[in-house]
C-alpha cells in the first residue's frame, strides 16, 4: 500500500454495511414525530472508520464505549473499530431522515433510515471529496518530497530531538507528566519513519472533518459523568510507540512485531500507570487495551477524564492516557485494524 493511503480495503472491494444491510437495502429504524430515540453506533468492521451523521437532525452524545459522560451537541462524529457512541436525537418532523456513515477514504458509505413509517427513504448525501495527507498534517513539513516520491531518508530521520514538553491539554489537578520518552530504534530495527515533535491532537476532529460548517465530537469535548474509581496519585509514565512500514506491510509496537517482542509489556498490579501512545505511521490506529480502562487526558480535571476502551490515535499524535491494573493476568493491547494485528501490532500485558 501506499503511505499516503486512508484506508487498508476501500469501497472498491467492501460493501459497507449497516446492521447487516447494504445501502440499497435500506435498514430503517422507526420512530414517532417528537419523541426522542436512542441510537448505539457500534463499528463492528474489521477494517474501516466511519463518519456519521443525520441530516438535519442535532445529534446529543450521552455514552461512549459503554462509559457516560455529559452531554454533547454534535452534528457528526468519527467511529473507529470496536469502538461505541450512544446518542439521541428528537426527529419533530413527520418524515425520514437518512443515517448516513461515510468511509474516512470517502469510497464509500453504509446507510440506513430514520423514519416515522416503513418504504420511505431521505435524500442521500453525496460523498465528499477524498482528503489528501501530507507530512506537514503530522508536524513533518517539508519533507513531503521524500516521502511522496517514494524515497526517504531514514538514517536522518532518526536524528534530533523529540519535544517531550507537557502536553496543552493536560488533567490540570494531576503532577506532571514528564511527556513520552523519545523514541529510539534497537539495531536492525527500521520504521518507515520517527516523528520527532509528536503533538497532541485530542481537539482535532481528524483529517476531512472540521471543515463543513457543522459541529464534529473530538475526545476533548468528552467529560466522564461516572464515578471516578481511582487515584490522581500517578505512579509512573510508560511510552509505547506506534510504528510501522506501510509499503512492506508492516505494523508493529515499538518497532517491532508480535514476534519479535522478548516478552510482554509489565503493568504493576493496582498501580495508577500514565501511558503514552505516540503514533509513528501515517495512518489512524484504533488501540485497544482488554481487561481494563483507559481514561484519556484531555484537559478535565481528574473527576472528569473520559473513559475509553478503544483509543483512536491520529498521525503524529501524542495522548497520554491514566489506567490502573486492578485484575491480574495476561491482556490483549493490539490496533483492532484487523490486519494490523495480524501483522504484527498486537503484544501481551501482563499485569502481576
Amino acid at each position: 500500500m501506499s503511505p499516503v493511503d486512508l484506508a487498508d480495503v476501500t469501497g472498491f472491494e467492501y460493501t459497507y454495511l449497516m446492521n447487516g444491510n447494504s445501502p440499497e437495502s435500506n435498514w430503517t429504524a422507526l420512530f414517532n414525530p417528537g419523541e426522542t430515540v436512542r441510537l448505539r453506533f457500534i463499528n463492528g468492521a474489521g477494517m474501516s472508520t466511519f463518519d456519521v451523521r443525520i441530516p438535519g437532525l442535532d445529534m446529543k452524545v450521552v455514552m461512549v464505549d459503554g462509559k457516560q459522560v455529559k452531554p454533547v451537541d454534535i452534528h457528526e462524529f468519527r467511529i473507529s473499530v470496536a469502538e461505541t457512541y450512544d446518542v439521541l436525537v428528537t426527529p419533530k418532523k413527520d418524515q425520514p431522515f437518512t443515517i448516513f456513515a461515510e468511509s474516512l477514504d470517502r469510497s464509500g458509505y453504509a446507510r440506513g433510515t430514520l423514519s416515522p413509517q416503513e418504504g420511505l427513504m431521505a435524500e442521500i448525501p453525496k460523498l465528499r471529496p477524498r482528503p489528501v495527507r501530507t507530512l506537514e498534517d503530522i508536524g513533518m513539513g517539508g519533507m513531503d518530497e521524500m516521502m511522496l516520491g517514494g524515497k526517504m531518508d531514514h538514517g536522518s530521520m532518526g536524528q534530533g530531538k523529540m519535544d517531550s514538553k507537557a502536553p496543552s491539554q493536560m488533567t490540570p489537578d494531576i503532577p506532571g507528566p514528564i511527556g513520552p520518552e523519545p523514541f529510539k530504534p534497537e539495531k536492525g530495527i527500521n520504521p518507515a519513519m520517527i516523528i520527532m515533535n509528536p503533538r497532541d491532537r485530542a481537539s482535532e476532529p481528524g483529517i476531512g472533518l472540521g471543515e463543513d460548517g457543522w459541529k464534529v465530537l473530538t475526545y476533548g469535548d468528552l467529560v466522564n459523568a461516572e464515578p471516578q474509581l481511582y487515584s490522581s496519585k500517578v505512579d509512573r509514565e510508560m511510552t509505547i510507540n506506534i510504528t510501522g512500514n506501510m509499503e512492506r506491510y508492516i505494523f508493529s509496537f515499538d518497532g517491532k512485531k508480535y514476534s519479535q517482542h522478548p516478552g510482554p509489556y509489565n503493568f504493576r498490579h493496582n498501580e495508577r500507570l500514565r501511558l503514552w501512545l505516540v503514533n509513528h505511521t501515517m495512518m489512524e490506529h484504533p488501540i485497544h487495551l482488554h481487561g481494563m480502562w483507559m481514561q484519556i487526558e484531555n484537559g478535565q480535571p481528574h473527576e472528569r477524564i473520559p473513559y475509553k476502551h478503544t483509543v483512536l490515535v491520529k498521525p503524529g499524535e501524542k495522548i497520554s492516557t491514566l489506567i490502573t491494573p486492578i485484575e491480574k493476568g495476561d491482556w490483549a493491547f493490539h490496533c483492532h485494524l484487523l490486519y494490523h494485528m495480524e501483522a504484527g501490532m498486537f503484544q501481551v500485558v501482563r499485569v502481576s
